[in-house]
């Protein structure tokens, strides 16, 4: 898959817990980021009751409980911001580059805080000048292993980002740019969220989730709303009384890593980590010691309608009673799935290929067999798949790698480019593939004339 070639610190970051422990400690990795994000959070806004209250929603339940990596980006991001934050050793700057650093190894987005604790070093720490080369360093060795790896590949870097810059037409289309697709512009244009959107998004997110995510309405909670007007009056504060000069650095840095994010992406996964770190960031400026009784009750309040939300939302799913970790279930029951995984398991030899081409994936890490995935990150390239009989030609010689292709009965928009019209035809009426299975969903074709 192409994202196979994107930084891939949180691909190793899962996998390591899941080749020491398989599934039992996959799931502990889960949590990890959620509990650091908990204690982080903990440390920095008061009364603690509100860490839960940003807790308890259905982005972060979501986050800690899968392998997406934006639970993970945001553990970085706070787990750095909360040591430029509150210590004064100098020496941990380093720690928090490296999170940073981390963090942008995952995702691309990340990287703009790597000029954070350099920033300080300059405000804050003058004499320690010296040390912005090691910090830099530190910083992009993470991500610069990967982008190695993908310019040797490739020859872009952050492939397939920006063609404009790092032009790759073997590859990729240059008038087809990734960062265009609709899914990560979303329905706000980046000039709309300059001139103001970034300041309804939380608005916008729970009143119409669908707009920006997959997800029904209220899926950000009612408690994310008070993002903008709590920056606002942190903002105020922050210029209006003698404050640490760092800590108004971070505050303001976090606030235009939002800003900035935005103009890139509104889709909500990929903001969602700058929202939370600037949100939590403004919210420990906020002193509300004097009316602790009152605010504690209104947040016990928003827990209960946090939960309610959470209820209303995870309760549309129908859950498998089957022991979690079992390799032949899956939290959420998806019949059609899994009684495919079930047929591929029982045919499947150690030594087979398989590619998934179906519009929606299969669960891989339940099948016994490595599989080969296409994903959305393919649209577009099917264009290069038209221009020449050669083209084709090599499409259908790389299908015929494989000994079982899985696709959908319909041939959908999402579904992998390579193996559209033309490809999924030859599939349908040549003698050399077998259809040996097909339910509502999915197509198991396995090869006729083995290797």
């Amino acid at each position: 898959a192409l994202s196979s070639l994107f930084p891939q610190n949180g691909v190793s970051y899962f996998s390591f817990f899941y080749g020491i422990g398989g599934f039992p400690l996959l799931s502990i990795s889960y949590i990890i980021p959620l509990v650091t994000s908990l204690y982080v959070i903990r440390k920095l806004v008061k009364p603690r009751l509100l860490a839960y209250v940003l807790i308890l929603t259905p982005s972060f339940i979501f986050q800690g409980s899968n392998a997406y990596y934006d639970g993970l980006v945001t553990a970085c991001l706070l787990g750095g911001i909360y040591v430029l934050y509150t210590s004064e050793n100098v020496h941990l700057i380093f720690y928090s580059i490296f999170l940073f650093g981390f963090a942008t190894a995952s995702k691309f987005f990340p990287a703009l805080y790597l000029a954070l604790p350099m920033l300080i070093l300059i405000v804050s720490h003058k004499k320690y000048l010296r040390w912005i080369i090691p910090l830099s360093l530190i910083g992009l060795l993470p991500f610069a292993v990967w982008g190695i790896r993908s310019f040797i590949y490739t020859g872009s870097p952050i492939y397939p980002f920006f063609q404009s810059i790092f032009p790759t037409p073997l590859h990729w289309p240059k008038n087809d740019p990734l960062e265009q697709v609709a899914m990560i512009q979303t329905v706000m244009s980046a000039w709309q969220w300059v001139i103001g959107g970034f300041a309804i998004y939380p608005l916008l997110t729970y009143v119409r989730s669908d707009w920006f995510l997959e997800a029904t309405r209220g899926f950000t909670t009612i408690f994310y709303i008070f993002h903008v007007p709590v920056l606002f009056i942190a903002i105020i504060r922050i210029f209006k009384q003698p404050i640490d000069s760092r800590k108004k650095i971070v505050l303001l840095f976090a606030v235009c890593a939002y800003v900035a994010v935005g103009l890139v992406t509104r889709y909500y996964r990929y903001v969602w980590p700058f929202q939370v770190t600037s949100f939590v960031l403004a919210l420990s400026f906020l002193h509300i010691s004097k009316l602790h009784r009152i605010i504690t009750v209104i947040l016990c309040g928003l827990i209960i309608i946090s939960m309610i939300d959470v209820v209303r939302l995870y309760g549309t799913f129908p859950t498998s009673y089957k022991s979690l970790g079992d390799s032949s279930s899956s939290r959420f029951a998806d019949n059609d799935e899994f009684l495919v995984r079930e047929k591929l398991n029982s045919v499947l030899q150690p030594e087979d290929r398989l590619l998934d081409a179906s519009g929606m994936k299969l669960k891989r890490s339940y099948i016994s067999t490595p599989v080969f995935q296409c994903n959305w990150y393919s649209i577009g390239i099917v264009d290069v798949f038209k221009r020449s009989k050669k083209d084709a030609v090599f499409a259908r010689s790389y299908v015929r790698s494989f000994d079982y292709v899985v696709t959908n009965p319909w041939i959908r928009e999402d579904s992998c480019q390579v193996l559209k019209s033309k490809v999924i035809t030859d599939l349908e009426n040549t003698s050399a593939w077998e259809k040996m299975y097909s339910n509502a969903q999915y197509n198991i074709y396995k090869r006729l004339i083995r290797k």
